[in-house]
């Protein structure tokens, strides 16, 4: 619509909304004057909602011929203010020929230290596409500054603009640099930084200006770590990568004539964590498939190796992934090198590439390796000499180790052999007493399997029944030793409660009924009762359901059974384990209890275990009533600490169970909570349990979550946004992150969280915190948060016209919402301006009897004279003076019925003259009149204008002239979102006769007239 229709349309769809001209249309085609007031609109957008493009970055343009010369200098000040507008008009320009008149103020921007990171990139890579930069000047700065960022910068003017465009000397000062970018081994990366523009870099580069940059790289590359050896060696990690990098690149391209020695100079300094990968690692590719290249490279690594320990060291790198792996030895490298070592005397490297006898080798028969190295050693006496002392050593080696290990295992076996030869004699001997259930410790242990590897119960017995023959005759062995409730609540015959339930479990499959068995045995039985491996797919679900059938069959027995099992664990007051608290929310036969006990528990044991709590407490919180649960709190609050001063073990944990009611306190607003907070912010580690509680990941769907407003998350800002300064947090996270990464990242959580309660509480909120310095790095988020409450507001009581409603307004003009009344009562309003200014019988008269202005009250009434026929007409009732809340009387009021319910339409009318006339819209109109239930919080705010002659809200003012002017001051002094719930007219009622107002001068002179005159 913007790009095809005039400029008026242009104009208004830009006033209406200038980012979506821009995004869904070709600004290109605007006018001149269009695309100024499009950027200038975009400007303060972006002053009002900084972050207005929210997810919206993936969006690509169609500019054109935007920027034209109309338009550079609004552009060139938009690049020197900070914000997303910034960044948006860099990838505008990016796609143009634009550039080229902006090199200096994108060169700026590009070295501006002040300046985000996605900015200066974005900065960069618009100039690099410009034919007219060079980046000589730039590359410099960049390369002196030293961040990881500039040097992301200065690496893509080399990729773009060649070694040439800078000296061979700086660009090997990059090189050097780049290194640093590259974690230490064993440490987690955290920084989320992408390093392929390094890969782009070298990929760039001549293969002729890759060997020199090699040349002068790796001597530079050498241990400052001071490791004992290359295994444990982290400093060179980042240089060798990049040394691999080139090589990759030197490799890639040939032909080219490599020098052995040249190539071991680049090789021998690097050490990597895990080698180099070789699937598309070209360097690796070609010394892998160059045998003759790779074994003088071997000769090499070795040719210095005097000592023992050097050749070890020398033979060991050479197997190792810590070097590169395009030297690693591969099939006939260990000959070949042998050889080598013979024919030049290396003793010691001979030795330490002897190969021993290899006694798990699969293969049978001679290995030709050492077959080899034997013929070697008998040319030489001292190769010899080192053969036998391997062999020897080996030998040795070998024989105590066998003997070791045979002593230990056939102990071992002997043993285990005899203890199953006992068990199953001792099986065998009493199996008549197993199988009727009278032994205990066969009945224990096939229990116990039959239950947890039911597949093992065939390598115990002989007869896959003698164990269901043991638990099916159990019972009475059993009865007399059946642990009460309480005692099993403490753990104790925990052991016969699993043979019950075993017993009870081998009698249902066999199609036995619970009802009738000892309830003792049943009650014993549910307290173990579990998902068991033994049981097939919801099997255990229907066993459970029997079980609590036969064991809870009068009323408030699942209750007495919970009470006798749990409470007697709540009774501990240190830090004991509450074992099964959970049965309240997952045993079906328990849930109903969930309103009361945990209640009452809470109540009664107030010394109970601090995680005990923590859990009854979630499931109350869930499923008590909220007025029980804050009660509650408010008496826990009162809990004395233990009167000693010795930091003992009972006041640390009397410490911590006060700290758990007090956040309570805080979070659910129970009596007494403001002095609880008041505690509880002195302690800077508060801020870890809050998170704890309402972290946005430590708490899951089915915990409890407080009802958080955005007072709440106000008071946790305001107690900790100075403790915890801004810190910079990685995409990474987690439970192992710094302190002050996680405080940081639970204060950015709750500002975000404002965003969840309704709009006008979380409005107040956000205007206090935009005038506090404190949280100016949260500002362009809570501006932009703020912007989307207004729009909340605005449309808080709008309801989407239906197609009937619109069939009707199309067949009928009937109005379907206050929005419809707003506007149709500001489309008569103007309908009302033509007739004053267009009619012969010259209506303006009225409002002048006698040649004096007439006041607001007889004003309103001329104009609700001429609107009451026509909006009559349309099915509204027009009212003077309608009575409101509070004695109010709305100067106008439209009303109609739409839908069987009352709508309102409330109309204030102000005379420039009035002193109220600038605030009355907000005051008197919003906070007064639309507040009304039936006027949806909207309004329409009428101005009378006079004229010159009159004073202009009590004064005198000569910058308003006209009823547009008036009209553009009255709304610069609403706030954005009134503006969208209150249409603003200024009816012009002055007569062309109106004089001008008179200036100083104009006094002045009029005054010396006079004078003159006399």
């Amino acid at each position: 619509m913007a790009a095809r229709g005039g400029e008026p349309l242009q104009m208004e769809a830009i006033r209406v909304d200038p980012y979506a001209v821009l995004a869904n249309g070709d600004p290109g085609q605007l006018t001149a004057k269009s695309k100024r007031a499009l950027l200038a609109a975009l400007d303060q957008l972006s002053d009002k909602e900084p972050l207005f493009r929210r997810s919206d970055a993936w969006r690509r343009f169609n500019v054109g011929h935007f920027f034209t010369s109309d338009v550079l200098n609004d552009i060139r000040g938009m690049l020197l203010k900070p914000g997303s507008l910034r960044g948006l008009v860099l990838e505008l320009l990016e796609e143009t020929e634009a550039a080229s008149d902006l090199i200096p103020s994108l060169s700026q921007l590009a070295k501006d230290k002040t300046a985000e990171d996605h900015v200066r990139k974005l900065a960069m890579r618009v100039l690099l596409k410009s034919k007219s930069y060079h980046g000589r000047d730039d590359f410099d700065a960049l390369l002196m500054e030293g961040t990881p960022l500039t040097l992301e910068l200065a690496s893509r003017i080399i990729s773009k603009r060649g070694v040439v465009s800078v000296e061979r000397a700086l660009v090997i000062d990059l090189f050097s640099r780049l290194g640093g970018l590259y974690p230490k081994p064993g440490i987690r990366d955290r920084s989320a930084m992408s390093r392929t523009f390094i890969d782009k870099l070298i990929g760039a580069l001549e293969p002729s200006d890759v060997a020199i940059f090699l040349d002068e790289l790796t001597p530079k590359i050498s241990c400052t770590c001071k490791a004992k050896s290359h295994f444990t060696c982290r400093c060179r990690e980042g240089s060798s990568k990049i040394a691999a990098k080139l090589l990759d690149r030197f490799f890639e391209t040939p032909p080219f004539e490599p020098s052995p020695a040249r190539i071991w100079s680049w090789l021998a300094p690097l050490n990597f964590s895990n080698g180099v990968h070789s699937d598309r690692n070209h360097a690796v590719k070609y010394l892998t498939g160059n045998e003759t290249l790779r074994r003088i490279l071997h000769q090499l690594a070795v040719a210095d190796a005097i000592d023992e320990n050097a050749a070890h060291e020398a033979v060991i790198r050479l197997y190792s992934n810590h070097s590169h792996n395009g030297i690693v030895m591969r099939d006939g490298d260990l000959t070949a090198l042998s050889q080598y070592a013979l024919d030049n005397g290396l003793v010691e490297v001979w030795a330490a590439l002897w190969s021993g006898h290899d006694i798990y080798r699969r293969s049978t028969g001679p290995n030709p390796v050492r077959s080899i190295q034997r013929q070697q050693s008998r040319s030489k006496t001292e190769f010899l000499r080192a053969w036998s002392h391997r062999e020897r050593t080996q030998r040795d080696f070998h024989r105590k180790e066998r003997q070791s290990f045979r002593v230990r295992t056939g102990r071992y076996a002997r043993r285990e052999a005899e203890v199953e030869a006992a068990n199953w004699a001792h099986l065998r001997a009493n199996l008549t007493e197993i199988e009727a259930g009278r032994h205990w410790q066969w009945l224990e242990l096939l229990a116990r399997t039959y239950l947890l590897e039911p597949d093992k119960l065939a390598t115990i017995v002989d007869d896959p029944e003698t164990p269901l023959r043991a638990l099916r005759n159990c019972f009475p062995m059993l009865t007399p030793y059946i642990p009460t409730v309480e005692e099993l609540g403490q753990r104790h015959g925990t052991h016969v409660a699993e043979a019950l339930l075993a017993a009870c479990i081998v009698r249902v499959r066999d199609g036995e009924s619970l009802d009738s068995f000892d309830p003792r045995i049943l009650a014993a039985a549910k307290t173990e009762a579990t998902s068991y491996p033994c049981f097939a797919k919801g099997e255990e679900i229907e066993f459970e359901a029997k079980l609590d059938a036969a064991l809870f069959i009068e009323d408030g027995s699942a209750a007495a059974f919970l009470r006798n099992y749990i409470e007697v664990q709540l009774s501990a007051t240190d830090d004991a384990v509450v074992s099964n608290i959970h049965w309240l929310d997952h045993k079906p036969a328990f849930k109903p209890l969930r309103p009361v006990l945990p209640i009452e528990w809470l109540e009664r044991f107030p010394l109970m275990p601090l995680d005990a709590a923590r859990s009854l407490f979630s499931i109350a919180a869930k499923h008590a009533s909220r007025e029980a649960l804050v009660a509650l709190i408010a008496r826990r609050l009162h809990d004395a600490l233990p009167d000693t001063d010795e930091d003992t073990d009972a006041k640390k944990r009397a410490r911590a169970r006060k700290k758990f009611w007090q956040l309570n306190a805080f979070l659910y607003q129970a009596e007494g909570g403001d002095e609880a907070w008041n505690d509880l912010k002195t302690d800077p580690k508060t801020i870890f349990a809050l998170k704890d509680r309402i972290g946005r990941y430590d708490v899951s769907s089915n915990d409890d979550r407080p009802p958080l407003t955005a007072e709440m998350l106000y008071k946790i800002l305001d107690a900790f946004i100075e403790i915890w300064p801004k810190v910079h947090l990685p995409n990474s996270f987690g439970s192992s992150d710094p302190g002050d990464e996680k405080a940081y990242r639970f204060i950015t959580e709750c500002v975000y969280g404002l965003a969840y309660d309704i709009a006008d509480r979380r409005a107040a909120v956000m205007d206090r915190m935009l005038t506090d310095v404190r949280f100016s790095d949260f500002r362009d988020l809570l501006l932009t948060m703020r912007a989307e409450v207004g729009r909340e507001l605005a449309l808080q009581d709008f309801r989407a016209p239906s197609p009937a409603d619109i069939n009707r307004l199309l067949d009928r003009n009937d109005v379907a919402s206050v929005e419809d009344m707003r506007a149709l009562m500001v489309q008569e309003l103007g309908e009302v301006q033509k007739w004053l200014q267009g009619s012969e019988t010259d209506p303006l008269d009225t409002f002048y009897p006698g040649g004096k202005r007439v006041d607001e009250n007889t004003a309103g009434n001329r104009i609700v004279d001429r609107l009451q026929g026509r909006m009559t007409a349309l099915g509204l009732s027009v009212t003077i003076e309608r009575h409101m809340a509070g004695s109010n009387r709305c100067d106008i009021t439209a009303s109609a019925v739409i839908q069987g319910i009352s709508r309102l339409l409330v109309v204030e009318v102000k005379g420039q003259w009035n002193k109220e006339l600038f605030t009355a819209a907000s005051a008197q109109l919003d906070d007064l009149y639309a507040i009304h239930p039936h006027a949806a919080r909207q309004g329409v705010y009428l101005a009378l204008w006079y004229g010159n002659g009159e004073k202009i809200a009590g004064l005198s003012d000569p910058t308003v002239t006209t009823a547009p002017e008036l009209r553009t001051k009255i709304l610069a002094q609403m706030p954005e979102e009134l503006q969208r719930r209150i249409d603003v007219v200024v009816l012009d009622l002055s007569r062309p006769s109106t004089t001008q107002p008179k200036t100083k001068r104009r006094r002045a002179a009029s005054a010396t007239a006079s004078k003159g005159k006399a």
